[in-house]
């Protein structure tokens, strides 16, 4: 009997990004942020088990909006959507 395994769960490295204003007045904060899931990750050695995790920050604001901007937010979820490897 075979069993439907989703891929994720075969993967030797998965990918948590996460994606906030690095743009503008909101620098400060998400790189403290960042920081911090870099700094959990990095006490397990980025490891689960045999798997890898790979941390991505990406930045979701615009120089124009000098903050958050919903259509940097959106392509930001659109380019997760496309990457097998993150995981939600």
């Amino acid at each position: 009997i075979l069993a439907w395994v989703p891929s994720v769960l075969l993967a030797e490295t998965l990918t948590i990004v996460s994606s906030l204003p690095f743009t503008g007045s909101s620098n400060l904060q998400s790189t403290s942020i960042a920081n911090g899931v870099r700094m959990a990750l990095s006490e397990s050695n980025f490891k689960v088990g045999d798997i890898t995790i790979k941390y991505e920050s990406w930045d979701d604001a615009s120089p124009a909006r000098g903050n958050w901007d919903p259509a940097l937010e959106a392509a930001n979820a659109d380019r997760a959507i496309q990457d097998r490897s993150v995981v939600a």
